[in-house]
């Protein structure tokens, strides 16, 4: 289990090797490669641990990271853990973690971090499966380069609606950023759930840093540069987002009275290489309404009680387009997706159908006259519902 005497080029595939290259202390190096492979407790009987194949030979005394790779080779393998002299001799054992895939760039070839043995199962598993890469894990070791797990999510210190803002913000649009926040979120029918939390504006501002969204030519931004300003004079807030049509609100409040310190709004701008269809922009693939809802719902939120759309009357309406395509004798199940519908103009509802055995998807627009939809058969390439006037 150990690897005593193991050659390491007779391991080069299909293994997560662990590598002794301090051989100063046989019952550390003991210690170690059994806390790396021992199974770690994550709840809900659920064990997880590193598989491992363990290199102990006297050969590799004293061997740097470029001697490992030269020994190597060509990969594979892609990654190796190694224990070294540090390993060995620091109380917590941090196991180097070393990137052995091919040179490039932006990821060099040798590149390591370390890692507690308690935090190698998460590691090694994921690497190993190819579900994560190395720097998702460089990218989060602690200020010393040792990886001791992904810190907690930060947890929310309250939970509002989008009523509970509009209020809040409502005598205080001071910009004209909190302005068109105000105009965009004020009003909605069904107001929708924020989470708030209670971060220091720095880390706003270094998050923001790292997004860099100026260099992007995908977005569009609004109230960016101020929010950014507002940001980085540091202190405590209350942090929130907010999606809307195509787009989502970031907000700072003020922690003790609410009112508004910020906010930006960002939107990722569709490609601009539109599907081509003989010449030209397939017009199957866009469905042009008169209107489109503006406002996001919560569909998980909605009850019973709330103002809802007849779901009867959606199948009814997609059934008789359906009929009209294809006839009566091919059409079978006619499913609409949502259980509880809001009844917004210009709400969007995707409907599966059954058409001579095989499945077939419609979407059924909302009017403003009950119980009547725009409805579309959805072609094979997809389907944009845009605004008349957006098209």
């Amino acid at each position: 289990m150990l690897g005593t005497g193991r050659v390491l080029a007779d391991h080069l595939t299909g293994e997560s090797l662990l590598i002794r290259t301090d051989f100063s202390d046989d019952a550390a190096w003991r210690e170690v490669a059994l806390a790396a492979m021992a199974p770690v407790d994550q709840g809900d009987d659920m064990q997880f641990e590193a598989v491992l194949t363990c290199i102990d030979n006297s050969d590799h005394d004293g061997w740097s990271i470029e001697q490992l790779l030269l020994a190597l080779g060509d990969p594979p393998p892609y990654y190796i853990f190694v224990a070294d002299t540090e390993t060995v001799q620091n109380h917590e054992h941090p196991i180097v973690v070393v990137e052995t895939a091919d040179d490039d760039p932006e990821r060099p070839r040798g590149k390591t971090f370390r890692v507690v043995p308690s935090e190698m199962w998460s590691i090694e598993n994921n690497l190993s499966l190819a579900n994560m890469d190395f720097d998702d894990f460089a990218d989060s070791v602690d200020a010393d380069g040792v990886f001791r797990g992904f810190p907690e999510p930060a947890q929310p210190v309250a939970s509002v609606t989008t009523r509970d803002v509009a209020g809040w913000i409502a005598g205080h649009l001071h910009t004209d950023a909190l302005r068109r926040f105000h105009r965009e979120i004020d009003g909605w029918k069904y107001p929708y759930p924020i989470q708030l939390f209670e971060p220091e504006m720095a880390d706003v501002h270094t998050q923001l840093l790292a997004a860099d969204y100026d260099s992007r030519t995908d977005t569009e931004l609004v109230g960016y540069d101020e929010f950014r300003k507002v940001a980085a004079r540091g202190g405590p807030a209350l942090h929130g987002s907010v999606p809307v049509h195509g787009a989502h609100w970031s907000f700072l409040l003020d922690v003790g009275s609410h009112r508004p310190l910020a906010a930006y709004r960002l939107e990722f701008l569709p490609p601009t290489d539109q599907q081509v269809h003989d010449g030209g922009a397939d017009p199957s693939a866009v469905l042009e309404v008169p209107f489109i809802s503006p406002e996001m719902v919560s569909l998980s939120s909605l009850t019973d009680d709330d103002d809802l759309v007849d779901r009867e009357a959606v199948r009814r309406a997609v059934t008789a387009e359906a009929v009209r395509l294809h006839g009566p004798d091919m059409i079978g199940h006619v499913e609409p997706a949502l259980r509880r519908i809001p009844r917004l103009e210009g709400f969007s509802i995707g409907c599966s159908v059954q058409i001579d055995g095989n499945p077939m998807f419609y979407v059924a627009v909302v009017t403003a006259v009950e119980n009547e939809f725009i409805v579309r058969e959805v072609p094979p390439e997809g389907l944009r519902v845009v605004a008349a006037s957006h098209a």
